[in-house]
């Protein structure tokens, strides 16, 4: 099972590649989202290269369409495949909080796009749909999902996984977390249900995003727990 720690793009480069470093001694790979909520942050693309040129890590890099017209996605893709990011996970993604929102490119035909130029694409499914739009939606031809809004459904897991390979986010609540989560309105668990969590997905999923959100000190320990237990 692939363990990828989801890591928010700071501002600095010292920081992005010490946090990294961190993480890569417990995690097998980085999830790094773009522009979280709509607010901007350093491209992923570029914090996807510089995290497996200077940490050796590899990274799932995340491209926002809804920011893009045609020309800056291709544009966009064109730099992912310069700079080697081997995993691209496209989506719509929150509001920006400036400016409007573009739309040109939609997720299966950026999928498509990605994967014409030798590019792993991946996009996100929420397990809070209904059963048919997500079927629907996990056969587009992606090689990977990361799943929103996990919830013990392994019965889902499986036949998205007959589809492609399947990452459920494990949003995971700390004192210092736990009232942004609760204000987010998705599932989330304890620090100490994590390893049973992993062992129930064990030979369903193809791996876990483990996503510890305002609390990088508590998504170490939680990796180097669950690193302890594989």
């Amino acid at each position: 099972m692939e363990i990828i720690a989801e890591l928010t793009v700071p501002r600095t480069r010292e920081t992005l590649i010490e946090r990294a470093l961190a993480v890569a001694r417990y995690a097998d790979s980085l999830d790094l989202p773009e522009a979280p909520m709509g607010r901007p942050t350093a491209h992923s693309i570029a914090a996807a290269h510089l995290v497996m040129e200077e940490a050796g890590i590899d990274a799932v890099a995340h491209m926002r369409l809804a920011d893009l017209n045609w020309v800056a996605f291709e544009s966009m893709m064109g730099a992912a495949r310069m700079l080697g990011v081997r995993r691209l996970v496209v989506l719509r993604g929150d509001p920006p909080v400036k400016g409007t929102p573009v739309g040109d490119v939609d997720t299966e035909t950026a999928v498509k796009y990605g994967k014409s130029l030798g590019i792993s694409m991946g996009a996100l499914i929420s397990l809070r749909r209904g059963e048919g739009d997500i079927l629907a939606r996990a056969s587009m031809g992606a090689d990977f999902f990361l799943l929103l809004r996990y919830a013990g459904q392994k019965d889902m897991l499986r036949m998205i996984g007959d589809r492609a390979r399947v990452y459920p986010y494990l949003l995971i609540a700390t004192p210092r977390n736990v009232h942004f989560l609760s204000a987010l309105g998705q599932p989330y668990i304890t620090v100490a249900e994590v390893p049973k969590t992993i062992d129930e997905l064990a030979g369903i999923a193809h791996g876990v995003v483990i996503s510890v959100p305002k609390d990088h000190k508590a998504l170490l320990d939680v990796l180097k727990a669950v690193r302890e237990t594989l």
